[in-house]
């Protein structure tokens, strides 16, 4: 038997729910009316929660997803991404990601050729943060924040069509 402090017994509660008519409902309001702090996952104030939610159920549920399909076509700008020394990476985290939400270490370039020099700052698009947090946190096409604006544009059009494939 699952024990209380168990984190996955949350999950299993939410996943088991979800399909339940008020429970989809209420997760529709929470990320899609403009009434709820939550229908703007990036917006201020919301960062504090914002790396765990990407771990859970609900940000692949229909209700979240009906968001990021939005967010997908949003190319306002969301924050940026600046690299720290490579003497520093043993210290420090790669690079620093901020959004008007939060701030964040990122570890992962994995010597991707794409990886700008230590110091330059490179701004992402909210479209560009949506694809970046399912590609690192549940699977999705994969995605860098630190690419070329084009070769964002091609996982942001993965991420749409992989989002969609999810029923």
């Amino acid at each position: 038997m699952a024990q209380a402090d168990d984190p996955a017994v949350p999950q299993r509660a939410s996943q088991a729910g979800a399909s339940h008519p008020s429970i989809t409902q209420a997760i529709d309001y929470l990320f899609n009316d403009t009434h709820s702090p939550w229908s703007n996952i990036l917006a201020r104030d919301n960062g504090s929660w914002l790396s765990d939610f990407w771990h859970t159920p609900l940000s692949i549920s229909a209700g979240f997803r009906k968001q990021a399909l939005r967010a997908l076509d949003d190319k306002t700008l969301a924050g940026s991404i600046t690299f720290n020394p490579h003497e520093d990476w043993n210290s420090r985290m790669e690079a620093e990601i901020k959004t008007a939400g939060e701030e964040m270490g990122f570890r992962g370039s994995d010597g991707d050729p794409d990886t700008p020099p230590p110091g330059k700052s490179c701004s992402f698009r909210v479209c560009d943060a949506y694809a970046y947090f399912y590609s690192q946190y549940q699977k999705g096409p994969k995605c860098q924040l630190f690419w070329p604006e084009e070769k964002r544009d091609a996982a942001v059009a993965a991420c749409r069509d992989w989002l969609q494939a999810i029923k």
